[in-house]
């Protein structure tokens, strides 16, 4: 499937509305994000992470917090680093 038909093809997702054609280039189909059914439940799954990972966080001081949040950082880039280096192989 071209890229082209794949798009077309999400356009009739249900969590995605199609909208107008682009005034500016007939090619163009602007979509609108539906904001009930699927979007809905998956606002309330991540919410209930956002309120778990804020639980979480409780336990910790605001210096430790500084020391996890900055391992994070540094392991998502050394993991980032490590991706684009197998992918060079």
């Amino acid at each position: 499937m071209t890229s082209s038909a794949g798009a077309i093809d999400r356009l009739g997702r249900p969590d995605t509305r199609p909208g107008a054609r682009d005034a500016t280039d007939r090619r163009r189909v602007l979509v609108e994000l539906v904001r009930e059914g699927p979007y809905q439940e998956l606002e309330g799954v991540l919410a209930e992470i956002d309120r778990a990972y804020a639980e979480l966080a409780a336990g910790y001081s605001e210096e430790e917090l500084a020391i996890v949040h900055d391992f994070a950082v540094r392991a998502n880039d050394l993991i980032h680093e490590q991706t684009l280096r197998l992918r060079a192989e």
